[in-house]
């Protein structure tokens, strides 16, 4: 029984991805924002809130500094038009040390916080399809990062497609650790896009 339900589940998840292709088929150039980690919830750490802050912000930088090694166009098989990290960097400033925190191990965002971060994220682009990485809750516990993966069109804000994805996270330094589940979301993206 436990293997039909897990051969089910496989099943259903190799179909979803399937129509992620199609509904992105058409798509060939992007605009990358960064990740959003204005509403990620950290559990189990004990790092500060501002120590987490910092993380966040070269986590962004990365892209840029670390641009081969963190290939948007690579992994999410697009061309890119351009990475634009200042907003969600404005958007971790922004942000209350001690809000970072949860005690909550299985946090979620809800979609309309998914919707209202895309509405919100301030784009000089006027057109074209725009993707963002939204961090829902970074797990000290299970050395895991979660993520949503969104592709959003940047006229009208609405989304194209997002899905989510988890990333192991390990490395030396608090940066690297949580960079590294960033990266394993990208590359998931990579192997489910093909």
């Amino acid at each position: 029984m436990k293997k039909l339900v897990l051969l089910i589940a496989l099943l259903v998840s190799v179909g979803g991805f399937a129509q992620k292709k199609e509904l992105l088929k058409d798509i060939e150039a992007i605009n990358f924002y960064g990740v959003d980690f204005s509403h990620a919830k950290v559990y189990g750490a004990k790092e500060s809130g501002e120590h987490f802050k910092y993380a966040f912000q070269d986590i962004n930088n990365l892209f840029v500094t670390e641009a081969r090694k963190y290939d948007v166009a690579k992994y999410l098989k697009r061309r890119v038009l351009g990475v634009y990290i200042d907003d969600v960097k404005a958007r971790i400033s922004d942000l209350k040390a001690d809000d970072i925190f949860t005690t909550d191990a299985a946090c979620q965002l809800e979609d309309n916080t998914i919707k209202d971060i895309v509405k919100s994220l301030s784009v000089k682009e006027s057109d074209g399809t725009g993707v963002i990485i939204i961090a829902e809750r970074l797990s000290k516990a299970k050395n895991r990062g979660y993520f949503d993966v969104v592709f959003f069109d940047i006229k009208t804000r609405n989304i194209i497609d997002s899905w989510k994805a988890d990333g192991k996270a390990q490395g030396f330094g608090l940066r690297n650790f949580w960079a590294h589940s960033v990266r394993e979301v990208l590359k998931f993206s990579e192997s489910a896009l093909k």
